[in-house]
């Protein structure tokens, strides 16, 4: 996704990376969905992180815009430990921007450049409405996530209940049922 509309997007704002990321907040983990621009070692798409400690973090208190620009890596990584390896990797700026379906926050679109103080307050308004036409995506993929986790959950109560039955319908002594039946149970 993000590759597709990278071309667009950087003619409105600059990046050398753009993260689309999912938040599971009782989880307190985001899973960055798509990816483009300059790789960062360990930070594939796909990959789920902790949101304590990062610039995300900020974005789930303050459903607004976060900015980091031309921090040297000390002051960056004291404030965001977890930002290590994109300075590493030679971006010095970051904006983070919440993704916001109703009052819901569904996930975050992260802009990094290598150019450091590349973001500034005025780049926030319009990185929100880029954010915006992200925010149907990052909504759909988060939905996906909690069906397939029901269905999942959904099948392994059906399991345990299929395997009740046959309990009840092979046993002969009742006691070796309600047995058999509390072991199942406790499971």
């Amino acid at each position: 996704l993000c590759e597709r509309l990278a071309e667009p997007v950087r003619g409105l704002v600059p990046f050398n990376r753009l993260e689309l990321a999912t938040l599971d907040l009782e989880a307190g983990t985001g899973e960055e969905i798509s990816v483009t621009g300059v790789e960062i070692a360990g930070w594939e798409a796909e990959r789920t992180f902790v949101i304590a400690g990062t610039p995300t973090q900020t974005v789930v208190e303050t459903r607004s815009g976060v900015l980091r620009g031309g921090d040297s890596p000390g002051p960056a990584t004291a404030r965001y430990p977890s930002e290590a390896p994109a300075l590493s990797a030679g971006l010095r700026s970051m904006m983070t921007m919440p993704l916001l379906s109703g009052d819901d926050l569904v996930g975050t679109l992260t802009f990094r450049a290598s150019v450091p103080e590349s973001y500034a307050e005025r780049d926030l308004v319009l990185a929100g409405q880029i954010a915006q036409h992200f925010t149907a995506a990052a909504a759909s993929r988060a939905a996906q996530s909690r069906a397939e986790d029901q269905g999942r959950q959904q099948l392994e109560e059906s399991k345990a209940l299929a395997e009740i039955e046959r309990l009840l319908g092979s046993a002969a002594d009742i006691d070796d049922v309600y047995e058999d039946v509390a072991r199942q149970v406790r499971r």
